[in-house]
């Protein structure tokens, strides 16, 4: 990472004044207060940490304090986004395990490229460099990898779909997945998507906008092949897992199958 990146520690006290000015525009109001504004899906403890912000909270309260709030929610998302890419990516700089597969114990169903750095010089040369890596793996040429209109790749992984976007700034290849859509938020979901992304060994797994979504950021800047198919291969796997095992406890809505009638939740 560059010296001039900012930190993760000036990132999340960024995030917490932020937070701090929008609890004084709102009047201040008690814990126990916001607690009751979001329908007691969170308990006013969860409300008091997530105000103080000593470390990163979980999104889901997060976004439940904001709008208890009357916050602007995308921009916190894109600064609770900023500070877990930054996270991920300083534990994937100092993973010793990013250059193989083995650690997954199976056998992508997708065709491996050599082992290379390529270090693209600006963010064309990166979004060419990914669509190379993403044909190669799919066993198919550049023109024929699906882009969608965000200009991100598709990748189909059972009932599930993955995409690779490319961001600009700063440079980062962003693997994810909308594994369940139409997902009502509770503790039990909270703590559930906490516990899958204690367990992967890159990437998290969090909850927004009614959507569980699964992510694994790629840092553009040095970019390896390597790293990109390790996220390809763990975020395909995964996805087409929990859609499966999480639509059974939660409900919601796969991204290739029939709906599903959502699970009354606690």
């Amino acid at each position: 990472m560059s010296s001039d990146a900012p930190s993760i520690d000036d990132l999340l006290a960024e995030l917490r004044l932020k937070l701090k000015r929008l609890h004084r525009l709102s009047g201040e109001p008690s814990t126990r207060e916001l607690a009751r504004r979001t329908g007691g899906v969170i308990t006013h403890s969860t409300v008091h940490a997530v105000l103080r912000c000593a470390r990163l909270p979980r999104w889901g309260p997060l976004e439940l304090v904001v709008e208890a709030l009357g916050g602007e929610q995308d921009d916190f998302r894109t600064r609770w986004i900023a500070i877990r890419d930054t996270m991920d990516v300083v534990a994937a700089t100092h993973s010793q395990g990013m250059n193989s597969s083995a650690d997954a114990g199976e056998t992508s169903q997708y065709e491996e490229t050599s082992e290379r750095s390529t270090f693209p010089e600006t963010n064309t040369d990166l979004r060419q460099t990914v669509l190379s890596v993403v044909a190669t793996m799919l066993k198919t040429t550049p023109d024929q990898v699906k882009v969608d209109s965000d200009g991100d790749l598709g990748i189909r992984a059972g009932s599930a779909m993955v995409f690779v976007r490319v961001r600009d700034n700063p440079p980062l290849v962003d693997v994810f997945s909308p594994i369940l859509t139409e997902v009502a938020p509770s503790e039990r979901l909270y703590a559930k998507l906490s516990e899958l992304t204690n367990r992967m060994p890159i990437g998290r797994i969090y909850h927004t906008h009614r959507t569980i979504w699964g992510s694994i950021p790629v840092f553009g800047r040095q970019f390896q092949e390597t790293h990109l198919i390790l996220a390809i291969q763990v975020m395909t796997g995964i996805a087409d897992e929990l859609d499966d095992r999480l639509n059974g406890e939660f409900g919601g809505q796969r991204f290739f199958g029939d709906s599903d009638p959502k699970v009354e939740t606690e």
